[in-house]
């Protein structure tokens, strides 16, 4: 046993084909969610403690933008295994002193997720900066409820030549207007859902999805915007025709891949953009002007409908 520091995950539901292997990770954090419950006696000191729920999740971030959009629905994604599917696997490196690179040729550390439901967390994107996508694994137990939601071993295997890419903001539309002078763009997905267990089991056995609110919030250097014949005050209806999210994928020693090929990420969304801060500034700064968009259904797309194989294009 010794240090690790995070490496990759391989996501092998039972919806795959095959095993997709993501790359690019900058955080994972796991969380047991464990209540403990003690008795309110009239004893200065408790004597008695239990687990009376325990709802595992694994949070992690990566730049790989694309797979995760492809893979995980705005109403999240459900995982299940079988004999030849794992589920979703977290690998840690293990780390050593004295090897190759400080990092050890065997025994690494995984968390097995066998059931449970992917939810996509924020999207994030600034300006001369990578685009990070945050996932949220929320785990359960097997029907029987027996079975521990996380399996952690320390003698795992790492996945070989899992995927690598990143992207950087590029100019989004919304009502119709062109952002040029984008300064962020994040997307907080904001899936509402509990998490059921029954009274014989301490974990949960099911998600149970509520509603989805997902909002996307700008900012931009330019304040007129949001003047009233563009996006006024009191907001405006922004629809997959005439509002486009873009991410450019970022070139390996280079600056960025070609905007003819179809190597990009765009996003078309219906919502209702809304002025959130007309201006702000500090010091000698440029002011800021924040956008948000409620997203919503039109009755024919999902508010967000994405292309990872799209060009760059302002058009």
């Amino acid at each position: 046993m010794g240090r690790y520091a995070n490496d990759s995950l391989l996501i092998n539901t039972t919806d795959e084909v095959s095993a997709i292997k993501v790359a690019g990770v900058t955080d994972i954090r796991e969380d047991l969610n464990s209540t403990i419950l003690s008795p309110d006696t009239a004893q200065i000191y408790d004597t008695l403690a239990s687990i009376a729920l325990q709802a595992p999740e694994i949070q992690f971030t990566t730049t790989t933008l694309a797979l995760m959009l492809d893979k995980v629905p705005l109403y999240g994604a459900c995982i299940q295994s079988d004999g030849t599917h794992p589920g979703v696997i977290g690998y840690n490196v293990s780390k050593s002193q004295c090897a190759t690179h400080g990092r050890a040729a065997s025994n690494h550390r995984s968390a097995t997720i066998a059931w449970g439901h992917m939810f996509l967390g924020t999207l994030s994107a600034q300006r001369n900066q990578d685009a990070t996508i945050q996932t949220r694994i929320h785990a359960t137990t097997d029907s029987a409820g027996t079975v521990e939601p996380v399996i952690v071993a320390y003698d795992a295997t790492l996945p070989t030549s899992p995927t690598l890419t990143h992207y950087s903001l590029g100019k989004p539309d919304v009502c119709g207007e062109q952002i040029a002078k984008i300064l962020s763009v994040t997307i907080n997905f904001n899936p509402q859902f509990q998490k059921p267990n029954e009274c014989d089991s301490i974990w949960p056995k099911e998600v149970d999805i509520e509603k989805v609110r997902a909002v996307i919030q700008m900012t931009s250097e330019d304040p007129s915007i949001l003047a009233a014949a563009k996006i006024p005050n009191v907001g405006k209806a922004a629809t997959h025709v005439n509002s486009k999210l873009r991410f450019i994928k970022r070139a390996h020693k280079g600056k960025f891949a070609d905007f003819g090929t179809e190597v990009h990420i765009t996003g078309t969304f219906d919502g209702y953009a809304t002025v959130r801060s007309p201006y702000g500034a500090s010091g000698a700064r440029s002011g800021v002007t924040t956008i948000e968009i409620a997203l919503m259904d039109d009755g024919t797309d999902e508010p967000i409908v994405w292309d990872t194989t799209a060009t760059y294009s302002l058009s």
